[in-house]
């Protein structure tokens, strides 16, 4: 993890053990390419995860977020500011069967919590200063950091920099 990136592919219900990623304290981008075959994960277990590491409000986590009658993207990320982690909902309904670019975006020096989708900013949130926790958690491909909350469908191309990428 570094501005360079790692590659895998993820295919339906099974998740990926990456092992304890490398601390990251600053800047953080998560990028993934998704293909949900719902768009309305079922209300139990959960969500559907697509990166984790987040455990007891620390860490960093791509999610299909479930609302009242559909879904959207959801960028998750533990600070030294609360217990519970800070999550940013995408605006846009999740489409089923469609290949979507999710990324979420932490920049340190502004404070600002991003999300794009297909490369358009979706939502923005700019925080009180705060540093990013790092959860010491494997980082979980297709699930929740406890192997639960598994993404029912496709993934690819997952990648983490240490670095606020924009959307140029």
């Amino acid at each position: 993890i570094s501005k360079s990136s790692f590659y895998f592919s993820y295919n339906n219900n099974e998740s990926f053990g990456c092992g304890v990623p490398p601390i990251i304290t600053t800047d953080l981008t998560i990028s993934i390419w998704a293909k949900p075959e719902t768009d309305f994960p079922p209300l139990l277990p959960g969500d559907g995860y697509m990166v984790d590491t987040v455990i007891a409000g620390r860490g960093y986590a791509l999610i299909q977020d479930r609302l009242a009658t559909t879904s959207v993207w959801s960028f998750i990320i533990g600070t030294t500011i609360g217990p519970a982690p800070i999550v940013l909902q995408g605006t846009t309904e999740i489409i089923k069967n469609e290949w979507a670019h999710i990324c979420g975006v932490w920049n340190d020096a502004t404070n600002e919590m991003k999300i794009y989708l297909n490369g358009v900013l979706d939502n923005s949130s700019t925080l009180l200063p705060q540093t990013l926790m790092n959860s010491g958690q494997p980082l979980q491909i297709g699930a929740g950091s406890t192997s639960i909350n598994e993404f029912n469908g496709f993934l690819n191309n997952c990648r983490i920099w240490n670095a606020s990428l924009t959307s140029e």
